[in-house]
């Protein structure tokens, strides 16, 4: 992974012990994935709620500041000004809605990081004995990418791959054998290598199911939330 992207997954570590909590509780990845989304996203859902309240605001506020930048188009000052003093005067704070925007993509990351790499985030597999055999794949002639690393690396260690078994302890081995062993997911091998980084055979029924089970929550959302910022809206 690019040192510059680390930041953006800053919640991997976090969330992977997430992850581990629920693979001990139900020992099926699949499934595992399913519940893991299901739950951040019930978490997020009071990130989601503020930024649809702060973009219903901008929304608002949007005809009142075109109004003030088109009075005020030659008078930069007066017009920094004028937009200081509606904020002042209405309680509204444009960059309320980034910090919610913010968070919800570093969480984004932090999924993607602990479903892509679940040997490091999940059973804390250190950092070097993976970078170790990722190049003990490449001598072997096996190819990959960031994201098909892990799934590589189970892959040849069920295999037998000597230099690949080699960067990992006994007990290490052990780990990563039995977690191949509830990789089978409705009937799809996920340690099966993909040959197009993701492969929609096995990511498409994943996505069905979460989406699915997802159905309730956008109406609970409108319910509760989205209605009443349409009708403050209105009333401005």
């Amino acid at each position: 992974m690019d040192k510059g992207m680390n930041f953006f997954y800053i919640l991997s570590g976090p969330l992977g012990y997430v992850m581990e909590w629920i693979y001990k509780l139900l020992p099926s990845y699949g499934w595992d994935i399913i519940i893991f989304t299901l739950l951040i996203n019930i978490v997020k859902i009071p990130l989601q709620l503020s930024q649809q309240k702060s973009m219903a605001k901008m929304s608002a506020f949007q005809p009142m500041m075109m109004e003030i930048q088109t009075k005020y188009k030659d008078k930069p000052e007066k017009q920094q000004e004028e937009m200081l003093k509606l904020q002042q005067d209405y309680g509204y704070n444009p960059t309320a809605g980034c910090v919610p925007m913010l968070l919800n993509f570093l969480v984004m990351f932090g999924v993607i990081g602990v479903v892509y790499n679940p040997l490091e985030r999940i059973f804390h597999i250190s950092a070097a004995a993976l970078t170790a055999a990722g190049e003990a794949l490449t001598a072997s002639g096996v190819a990959f990418t960031a994201i098909t690393r892990d799934t590589n690396i189970i892959a040849q260690v069920v295999a037998g791959n000597g230099g690949v078994l080699g960067c990992f302890s006994a007990e290490q081995i052990a780990t990563i054998t039995e977690f191949s062993q509830h990789m089978n997911f409705l009937g799809i091998d996920l340690t099966r290598i993909p040959k197009l980084g993701l492969s929609l055979d096995i990511v498409l029924p994943l996505l069905s199911v979460i989406r699915y089970l997802r159905l309730a929550l956008p109406a609970l959302i409108v319910l509760t939330e989205v209605l009443p910022s349409l009708s403050y809206t209105m009333n401005e």
